[in-house]
């Protein structure tokens, strides 16, 4: 048992580590054009991902455990969700995860969450980026 938790832990890799360049590279993006990364209908940013010269530039193809979307849910909000979904979390022993990242006044706050379930999904809301933003109740903070 303690040889397949860790084959898992192995694999979440791939979801923590996506999220987490998408963090990165949206947060970038921000930087430099003052707007999140978005694909113009429905505000979202997902098959894009796996092509070259994408809007962000970076590329998240070939992976074997998760897909991946950035999620902009409003042009008036100051922050963007990164998610990686687990492909078969069930037979893979997976966790979701998303990440999170906010801009206001001058400031950016990140953070990745993942969820307490195998193939669960774990969100980290933001209402004001004075306070400080935590996982929803379906997981915890990726340290």
């Amino acid at each position: 048992p303690n040889l397949l938790g860790q084959v898992g832990k192995a694999r979440e890799a791939e979801g923590k580590n996506g999220v987490g360049i998408l963090n990165r590279a949206q947060q970038a993006y921000h930087m430099e054009k003052k707007q999140f990364a978005t694909a113009a209908p429905g505000n979202q940013l997902f098959g894009e991902l796996t092509l070259p010269n994408n809007i962000l530039g970076v590329v998240l193809n070939n992976h074997i455990y998760y897909t991946f979307q950035s999620v902009l849910f409003s042009a008036t909000t100051p922050y963007i969700v990164n998610v990686a979904t687990p492909r078969n979390g069930i037979n893979d022993g997976i966790r979701g995860f998303s990440g999170t990242v906010a801009y206001e006044d001058g400031r950016y706050i990140s953070i990745v969450c993942v969820s307490n379930e195998i193939n669960g999904f774990s969100a980290a809301p933001f209402t004001n980026i004075n306070i400080r933003p935590v996982c929803n109740n379906a997981g915890s903070e990726v340290k």
